[in-house]
């Protein structure tokens, strides 16, 4: 055998005994290695193939982790209505060596882990010394990770979740007072879950604005608000005047803003999340200031994450192989 590959199923991936603060630390070292200008991630390849429907090929090699690979995700809002999730994917690593691919693995799975600890990651260098309320609006997979890695780090006193349903609200508080150590309560609306917070969070439909709810005078003087799904549920001013406005990526940004969002403009960049943890640029420099953040996430935290699992996976024994190439004159073969 001169090639195979191994498969890693969600479960396989599940099993692998990898923590929050695992998926933080090996994520942050990714995006400490961007700020220094150590890794090569092409923008995001995006195909709007439908009004709600999108795919974008993500790749990356990080030289220093001896990572490179590819992922290929899709994100359709209304797959709710199917009682889908949103966002799938899958992730393709190749030997640096080579270019043979060498694993194949769920992406949806991983995706949820480093968007998690990309805000947790964010929240270290932009959130106020003191967060006393975690506020979360939506309820879907990508929330539940936000809190299990937000609760690492900034150990805030309660949480607030509001979603449009509420059954979804019901069976979040739920599962999550069994995950994490802090009490949860439903919100009364947006407002409520935005209102008196330190920290808030949002991940909802990933659609261009259309009267978003969520206004400045909800927002507390010194919040970090972090908005996963762009400006979909944030009114126009809440961004456009804040005093430090950051994302992971800002080519991202802009690409949004060619496909509907930011109908009013884009806001000043401050910097780039690379750029505040490779200490390049300050983070947040006093408790008084407001602070957006929109990370729309990047390939370098897939596949920073992908390495992790397969290194682990191979190590202990999980997975399927499957055979790629048997022998040389093989690919001489019609």
């Amino acid at each position: 055998m001169i090639a195979e590959i191994l498969f890693l199923s969600r479960q396989d991936l599940m099993a692998l005994g990898i923590q929050v603060k695992d998926v933080i630390a090996q994520v942050e070292d990714a995006i400490r290695q961007q700020g220094l200008g150590q890794v090569n991630q092409p923008d995001k390849i995006g195909l709007h193939y439908a009004h709600d429907g999108a795919l974008h090929a993500m790749p990356a090699h990080i030289g220093a982790q001896n990572a490179l690979g590819i992922k290929w995700v899709g994100s359709v809002p209304t797959n709710g209505d199917r009682g889908l999730p949103q966002t799938t994917g899958i992730i393709v690593l190749n030997d640096p060596t080579t270019g043979f691919p060498n694993c194949v693995m769920d992406g949806t799975w991983i995706t949820a882990m480093r968007t998690g600890a990309v805000s947790a990651i964010t929240a270290k260098h932009l959130a106020p010394k003191r967060v006393d309320t975690l506020g979360l609006i939506g309820t879907g997979v990508q929330m539940r990770t936000q809190l299990l890695a937000l609760n690492e780090v900034l150990k805030p006193q309660a949480v607030k979740v509001y979603d449009i349903r509420p059954d979804a609200v019901e069976a979040f508080v739920t599962q999550m007072r069994d995950l994490v150590d802090v009490p949860i309560e439903a919100a009364d609306g947006h407002r409520g879950a935005v209102e008196g917070a330190d920290v808030v969070v949002t991940a909802t439909w990933l659609f261009p604005p259309n009267n978003p709810p969520i206004e400045k005078a909800w927002m507390k003087r010194g919040m970090l608000a972090m908005p996963i799904e762009g400006d979909t549920m944030w009114q126009p001013d809440t961004y456009l005047t804040a005093d430090k406005y950051t994302c992971d990526r800002w080519a991202s940004i802009t690409d949004f803003a060619q496909h509907g969002w930011f109908p009013q403009g884009l806001p000043k960049l401050h910097a780039e999340l690379s750029e505040i943890v490779a200490g390049k640029k300050p983070g947040r420099e006093s408790d008084a200031e407001t602070i957006v953040a929109m990370n729309t996430g990047m390939a370098i935290e897939d596949i920073t994450m992908a390495k992790l699992a397969y290194d682990r996976a191979v190590e202990q024994g999980l997975g399927q192989k499957l055979p790629f190439i048997t022998a040389a004159d093989e690919i001489y073969q019609f």
